[in-house]
C-alpha cells in the first residue's frame, strides 16, 4: 500500500518583510497556537531553528516547558537542529558548521535532541561543499525546496559532494507551506499525481511564511481524508520517512543545487560586506583568544564570544545576507553585524595587549611594530601598519621612509600612501613581509630615513610584470590584462567591465535564474588623457600608471568609463607570492 508521510510545520522567517521583533511576537503565537492544537489533536507539530526557541525561552518562558513537554511525549518533533535556516552559499565552510553546532547544542540540553535529518526549506540553493558537512556532521539526510527549475531528475535523489561524500536529499518541489484551510486540496493534488512506481510520498504543510503551522480547519479535513484514501496518509517527521525510503534505486547528483534567485546574491552590498567583515573578524578573534587562554595569558572569553557568534549566526539568515528584506530588516541586521565586530575587535585587542605585556623597551631612534602570529606554525606572511612620526617633517624635497629590522636582520618593506590625505609628511604606513614566529608576538624596529619624493610611473604602452609564479600582462591601450603560469594563459584580454541589460525583478525568479543574463547593451573602456585629467580633477592624472612600486609589490591603476559611469581598478602585484589582488570602486 502506497503511504504518504504528512510533515506539519509552520515556516517563519525571524526577519524577512518585517524586522526581528515582529518574528518573535510571530513565533510566539505560531507555537502557542501548535501547543494548543496539540493538546487536542493525533498529529506531530515539526519545526527547526534553535532561535525561534529561544525567543520563546526568553519571552514566554512556560510555553517553552510545555513544548518541553510535548517533545517528550512524541506529540512535537524537533527537525533540522540548526541554529536558523542560512543562506548555503556565501557563509564560509566553518561558518554553517557553527550554524549546525551551536543549534545542537541548544536542542541537546533543553530537549535531548538531536535530529538526523537538515532541513533548509527556503534557502535559495546549495552549495557543492554542503554533503561533507552534512555528512561528518551526523546527518544521513537534507530536506530541502529549491532550486525548482533545474536539472534534477526526480526529488528523491543521492547528492554527492565535492569530496565524494554522499546525502540522501528530498528536493521538495512541491513546496514547505499551505494555505490557511487548503491542506487537504495539496494532499489531494500529490496523491492524484503518485508515480504508479513510487510506494511513499511526503508532503510539507502548514501555514507560513509569517508562521501560523497547523489550523483546526485543516486538522479536521486531513483526519477525513485519512479515512477517505486509498493511500495511507500518517503525521509523520522527515526522519521517518527517510527510514522507509528505498535509497538504493535513487539516481545520483554530482553537483551544487543552484542557481536559484540569482539577483539575491547582488542586492544590499552593504550587509554582504559588513557579513563578511563580521566573519573574518570572529574566527580571527577566536585563534587569537584561544592561543592566549592556552598559554596561561587570558581567560578565553567564551561568553563574549558566543554572543558574537550569534550575531553572525543571526545575519546569515537566507532572507538576510541575500539581501531580500525589507530596509527595516536591513538596517536591524547591521545593527547586529556591527554588533558582533565590536565584541569581536574588542577581545581581540584584549588577547593581543596579553601577548604584548612583556616587550623590550623600545629603542628611541626608532618605531616599533609588534605583530602576533596566533598560529602554531612559522610561516612568511604581508602586513601592513601605520603610525605617526614624532616630529612633523616640513621638508619640501624630502619625506620619511624606513628601513625595518627583525632581530637586527634587515627584511622586506615597503612605504606606501597612508590613509590620510593631509599634504604633510607625518602619518606613515608600511608594509612589511617578513617571518612570523609561532604562538608569540614578533618584533619589528622601523628605522627612519630620508629619501627623496617619487613621481608616480606613468605607464604609455604596454606593462609587463613577471615573478617566480606568473607573467602578468597589461594591455597600455585598452587596460585589459593576460596572466600566464607554467606556459599556460590562464587570462586572456581579461578585467573587462561588462554592462548586461536587467530586468524589473531584483531577484530574478523567471527565466534568466537558469539561463543568466545575455542581453549585451555596453562595457566601460579606457579612459583618454583628457578624460583621466578632467575626471581626478588633476592635471598630472594618467589613465594607466603605477601607484605604488617597492620591496614588496607592484600596484597599478586603471580609470574606465561608459557614458557617465566610471570605474577605478587597482591590481596588486606581489614580487614573491603567487596571489594578486583587485579592486574595483564603480561609480555607476
Amino acid at each position: 500500500m502506497k503511504t504518504l508521510h504528512l510533515i506539519c510545520n509552520a515556516h517563519l522567517d525571524p526577519v524577512w518583510q518585517w524586522s526581528w521583533e515582529e518574528g518573535a511576537a510571530a513565533a510566539v503565537s505560531t507555537f502557542s497556537a501548535a501547543v494548543n492544537l496539540s493538546e487536542k489533536y493525533d498529529f506531530v507539530f515539526c519545526h527547526n531553528e534553535a532561535l525561534l526557541y529561544e525567543w520563546i525561552k526568553e519571552y514566554v518562558p512556560e510555553l517553552f516547558k510545555k513544548i518541553q513537554s510535548l517533545v517528550k511525549k512524541g506529540k512535537w518533533k524537533i527537525i533540522g537542529g540548526w541554529y536558523l535556516q542560512p543562506d548555503c552559499n556565501l557563509p564560509c565552510g566553518e561558518a554553517i558548521v557553527r550554524q549546525i553546532s551551536v543549534g545542537r547544542e541548544f536542542f541537546n540540553k533543553y530537549f535531548k535532541s538531536k535530529p538526523s535529518v537538515a532541513v533548509n526549506f527556503d534557502s535559495f540553493g546549495h552549495s557543492a561543499g554542503l554533503p561533507q558537512i552534512l555528512k561528518k556532521s551526523g546527518y544521513n539526510a537534507y530536506i530541502c525546496s529549491r532550486p525548482h527549475e533545474y536539472d534534477i531528475p526526480q526529488d528523491d535523489f543521492i547528492w554527492i559532494g565535492c569530496d565524494g561524500s554522499s546525502i540522501a536529499v528530498n528536493r521538495n518541489s512541491e513546496g514547505y507551506n499551505s494555505l490557511l484551510g487548503h491542506a487537504k486540496e495539496k494532499i489531494e493534488g500529490y496523491i492524484n499525481a503518485f508515480d504508479d512506481k513510487k510506494e511513499i510520498g511526503i508532503v510539507l504543510w502548514g501555514v507560513g511564511n509569517h508562521g501560523g503551522g497547523p489550523s483546526e480547519e485543516d486538522l479536521k479535513a486531513i483526519e477525513t481524508l485519512q479515512k477517505q484514501s486509498k493511500v495511507q496518509i500518517i503525521h509523520s517527521t522527515p526522519e521517518k520517512y527517510f527510514e522507509n525510503l528505498d535509497k538504493s534505486a535513487l539516481p545520483e547528483y554530482h553537483k551544487s543545487l543552484n542557481r536559484c534567485m540569482t539577483g539575491c546574491y547582488t542586492s544590499q552590498p552593504r550587509l554582504k560586506r559588513a557579513y563578511r567583515e563580521l566573519e573574518n573578524n570572529y574566527f580571527r578573534a577566536e585563534k587569537i583568544c584561544a592561543a592566549s587562554d592556552m598559554l596561561g595569558y587570558m581567560k578565553y572569553p567564551r561568553s563574549e564570544l558566543r554572543t558574537a557568534e550569534k550575531d553572525m549566526l543571526f545575519s546569515e539568515f537566507h532572507d538576510i545576507l541575500t539581501g531580500t528584506s525589507v530596509e527595516a530588516a536591513e538596517k536591524s541586521s547591521l545593527c547586529f553585524i556591527n554588533h558582533g565586530i565590536e565584541i569581536c575587535e574588542r577581545v581581540a585587542m584584549r588577547a593581543f595587549m596579553s601577548f604584548a605585556t612583556n616587550l623590550k623597551k623600545t629603542e628611541n631612534d626608532c618605531y616599533p611594530v609588534v605583530v602576533l602570529n596566533a598560529r602554531s606554525e612559522y610561516r612568511t606572511d604581508i602586513f601592513e601598519c601605520e603610525f605617526m612620526l614624532k616630529d612633523q617633517n616640513w621638508n619640501e624635497n624630502e619625506i620619511t621612509g624606513f628601513d625595518v629590522y627583525a632581530d637586527d636582520k634587515l627584511v622586506k618593506s615597503q612605504l606606501i600612501k597612508e590613509n590620510s590625505n593631509i599634504n604633510l609628511d607625518w602619518r606613515k604606513k608600511l608594509i612589511i613581509e617578513a617571518p612570523l614566529k609561532p604562538f608569540t608576538v614578533n618584533y619589528f624596529k622601523a628605522v627612519p630615513k630620508l629619501i627623496s619624493k617619487s613621481i608616480k610611473t606613468r605607464i604609455k604602452n604596454d606593462f609587463v610584470f613577471e615573478n617566480n609564479f606568473y607573467k602578468f600582462i597589461l594591455d597600455g591601450k585598452t587596460g585589459l590584462i593576460s596572466i600566464n603560469s607554467d606556459n599556460m594563459e590562464f587570462v586572456h584580454n581579461g578585467g573587462k567591465i561588462v554592462v548586461y541589460k536587467d530586468n524589473e525583478d531584483p531577484w530574478i525568479m523567471q527565466g534568466e535564474c537558469i539561463a543568466g543574463f545575455k542581453e549585451k547593451i555596453n562595457e566601460f573602456v579606457l579612459m583618454s588623457e583628457t578624460e583621466a585629467k578632467s575626471y581626478c580633477g588633476n592635471t598630472s592624472a594618467e589613465p594607466i600608471r603605477i601607484i605604488e612600486e617597492g620591496e614588496v609589490f607592484t600596484e597599478i591603476e586603471l580609470l574606465f568609463t561608459c557614458k557617465n559611469s566610471s570605474a577605478v581598478v587597482r591590481y596588486r602585484l606581489f614580487n614573491r607570492q603567487k596571489r594578486i589582488t583587485l579592486e574595483v570602486i564603480l561609480d555607476f
